[in-house]
């Protein structure tokens, strides 16, 4: 989920804003906001697990698979 939330967030500039408006600290957001990684690498980053943490998908009402698979 968090890699499909960074490729929606497709510009440099929209990565830097939006961990920002999500409580992230202005040299983060622009070190990872601005980073050549790749989408899979990023998703697996400190910085989008503080910023999107599993719990808000839960908020969502998205059902987890650890959840579903463990019964």
């Amino acid at each position: 989920m968090r890699q499909i939330r960074w490729k929606e967030w497709k510009r440099p500039k929209t990565r830097q804003a939006m961990p920002r408006k999500l409580g992230i600290n202005e040299q983060l957001s622009r070190e990872w906001g601005g980073t050549s990684k790749g989408y899979w690498r990023v998703s697996g980053s400190p910085v989008l697990a503080r910023v999107l943490p599993n719990t808000r998908w839960g908020d969502l009402g998205l059902r987890m698979l650890k959840s579903t698979w463990h019964g």
